[in-house]
């Protein structure tokens, strides 16, 4: 499993970086990012991610009434 036959490797095209969407993302949604990256996250035990994502809904809800 090494190098194809004849020595070509194929060109594979890199991943696109949604740079900007994260950038909009943490401005306006904040809790969204950081529910992605909790989510994704296992140096945290269960519990502990899911209350945080919980916590940070119910900061962005709250501030969003108190705006209106």
């Amino acid at each position: 499993m090494g190098v194809p036959q004849g020595g070509y490797v194929p060109y594979t095209k890199p991943r696109k970086r949604r740079t900007l969407l994260w950038i909009l993302g943490w401005l306006f949604i904040f809790p969204l990012p950081l529910t992605i990256l909790l989510h994704r996250s296992r140096k945290l035990p269960a519990a502990v991610r899911y209350l945080l994502i919980f916590i940070a809904w119910i900061i962005y809800f709250n501030f969003n009434m108190m705006n209106m």
